[in-house]
């Protein structure tokens, strides 16, 4: 299991992070901007711009801007300043907001809040997901997860992680199934959770999309339910985006890659669970494995070799419990 959830702002976001921050801060600018979903993103972001001298504005999802508020505290320790998307702060974002003044938000409504502001006040734009270089970044995780697997003797069978945009997981798995690639053989199970409520991975079209919502991006070619999806307010903030990265879109439309969705109900249930078994909270999002590791023990047969199972574990629940809370009714 890798864990990502030792640091606050998470190691393989960070990874990133800090990378993109350091080039924009090079090349002149005076402030980045960046959207985040649960916070987890734009708490890397926000280290990363403070470590390199340079200002953050962080668009967060509305949802999870007032559910998750001590992620947002965190930024703000970070120094970064933290808007809520849809945003006053853009032309789109404040027509939205006329039309809708609750409107929950969703990361493609950040992603083009982000980019609108950069582009109005000669910020520099840092993409937090889907996209090559983004991912580039952070399959350093995926490197340290797979040779310290073969430092204790262990070849995983499955290779699994949750899905919003898709660098989480992308990081985690291009270092295996890269190699595997490379030989000619595919033998390892690679399988992307994501959420019911926005069932990209199982029932997108794979086709070219838009990647934010004023459509101010060019199109990718990935798995989506399409731009205008309407995301329910669901607790994994992380997973409320509507596409699947074209890297990752690609091998699944090869047949390289599964999907399976998961339903938040179940997901918060097996959290609970999790927690009580391991003694360690996961976050939301990362929770979404969980009943797919169970799928894969069911099918073990009596006799059965048990299967290896690497699981990029994305995020620990701290700063969750309010919805966790909110979810079991805890007083």
């Amino acid at each position: 299991m890798k864990m990502e959830g030792c640091t606050f702002a998470g190691s393989h976001k960070t990874n990133s992070a800090v990378a993109h921050t350091y080039f924009a801060e090079a090349d002149g600018a005076g402030f980045v901007t960046t959207e985040t979903g649960a916070g987890q993103w734009g708490s890397a972001v926000a280290l990363g711009a403070a470590l390199n001298g340079i200002g953050a504005h962080v668009f967060m999802v509305a949802v999870s801007y007032r559910g998750k508020p001590y992620r947002r505290y965190a930024m703000q320790m970070y120094g970064a300043q933290v808007h809520s998307s849809p945003s006053e702060l853009t032309r789109s974002g404040s027509e939205l907001l006329r039309r809708e003044p609750d409107h929950p938000g969703s990361l493609g409504i950040a992603i083009a809040d982000a980019v609108e502001y950069a582009m109005e006040h000669g910020g520099k734009y840092v993409v937090g997901s889907v996209v090559n270089s983004d991912i580039m970044f952070k399959t350093i995780a995926g490197v340290e997860a797979k040779r310290q697997l073969e430092i204790i003797g262990e070849d995983p069978d499955y290779v699994i992680g949750c899905v919003g945009g898709g660098s989480n997981y992308a990081a985690f798995a291009f270092p295996f199934i890269g190699e595997e690639l490379a030989s000619g053989e595919v033998r390892r199970k690679y399988i992307m959770v994501g959420a019911e409520e926005v069932p990209k991975v199982t029932r997108g079209d794979y086709r070219y999309d838009y990647p934010d919502a004023y459509r101010l991006l060019p199109q990718l070619k990935m798995y989506t339910v399409g731009i205008d999806y309407r995301i329910p307010g669901i607790y994994a903030g992380g997973l409320r985006y509507h596409a699947v990265a074209p890297t990752l879109s690609m091998l699944k439309s090869k047949g390289y890659i599964e999907g399976r969705d998961y339903p938040q109900d179940e997901v918060m249930r097996w959290a609970q669970l999790y927690s009580r078994i391991e003694g360690y909270i996961p976050a939301p999002e990362t929770a979404h494995v969980f009943p797919l590791i169970k799928e894969i023990a069911d099918g073990v047969k009596p006799g059965d070799r048990r299967p290896v199972i690497a699981v990029s574990f994305s995020g620990h629940g701290l700063l969750d419990l309010g919805n966790y809370a909110e979810f079991f009714g805890f007083r």
